[in-house]
């Protein structure tokens, strides 16, 4: 006979292995290879989506968010880094928006976002009533799939923490033909390699100074990320070289130097935003910060 211990033991694994299902950031093994639907639908534009045109020459990631979720708007600013880059390579995303709102409340929250520099790069749809949200049983906002061509389940992620960023990406490189965890060099790094024509990618044209910046910001995030700051500075001042009016990367430049105590060269850096931008109430409150010492 099972004793009052073991049988205790298993009912708390049950409970725990229960609790994970709804913990923000957990990968989901268990809906991987599940049959989700294709559909199409309108953006936030009212212009046409059809996934199974999207799946067919692409991999896709359909994320739900919602504007009120912090977790949302972290995975929503972290999917538009990826997007700048790996759009390059087949990526798509589309952003459904899960509160269930009509198009014109989704659009009055995307200029919210576009305020605080948030906005997305990507497709946003609407899903008036939450149609989609029930076809895809949408539990935890935000909710990530990544979606085959057979309109099966790849990856599935519940919620998003900052741990999370490293296993996305990882899926996603393994999905794209990129090697899972190559050295970033394989993905042509920008500073040892320029481009001289154009890439053609669907019949578009890419510029390639254009395609280069966007890759020094995305290693720039990439290393900075990971805590190597040397490395990523390396590559935002590379930002700068190609743009030097580009005051996002200057932002991120100041921010770099702060953690690295070098206090002076980062109060350089904002000011040089507010040279470019004397209304730029980020870099003066950053500078504030830097001569009261909290830093």
């Amino acid at each position: 006979m099972r004793s009052h211990a073991g049988v205790t033991a298993v009912a708390l694994a049950v409970l725990l292995f229960g609790a994970l299902l709804f913990v923000p950031g957990v990968f989901s093994a268990g809906r991987v290879g599940e049959l989700v639907p294709f559909f199409s639908a309108e953006d936030v534009s009212g212009r046409p989506v059809d996934l199974r045109r999207l799946a067919r020459e692409n991999r896709v990631v359909v994320f739900f968010w919602h504007s009120y979720r912090t977790m949302s708007i972290k995975e929503m600013n972290h999917l538009n880094d990826m997007y700048r880059f790996y759009n390059l390579y087949g990526l798509e995303i589309i952003g459904i928006e899960g509160g269930g709102r009509e198009r014109a409340a989704v659009g009055e929250e995307l200029e919210k976002l576009a305020i605080i520099g948030t906005a997305p790069v990507y497709t946003i749809l609407p899903d008036p009533g939450g149609r989609l949200s029930r076809q895809y049983r949408v539990e935890e906002i935000p909710e990530t799939f990544i979606i085959g061509r057979d309109g099966r389940i790849l990856y599935h992620l519940a919620g998003f923490r900052d741990e999370d960023k490293a296993q996305i990406e990882r899926k996603l490189k393994e999905l794209l033909g990129l090697i899972p965890d190559a050295p970033v060099s394989k993905l042509k790094d920008p500073v040892t390699v320029r481009q001289s024509v154009p890439i053609r990618r669907q019949g578009v044209s890419v510029d390639p100074e254009q395609q280069r910046l966007e890759k020094c910001r995305y290693f720039g995030n990439y290393y900075f990320n990971l805590g190597e700051l040397e490395k990523s500075l390396t590559y935002y001042e590379e930002c700068v070289a190609i743009d030097p009016a580009g005051t996002a990367i200057q932002l991120k430049i100041g921010e770099v130097y702060a953690m690295l105590r070098n206090y002076e060269r980062a109060r350089e850096a904002w000011e040089n935003v507010l040279r470019e931008d004397p209304e730029n109430s980020e870099a003066r409150a950053l500078i504030g910060r830097l001569i009261r010492g909290e830093f």
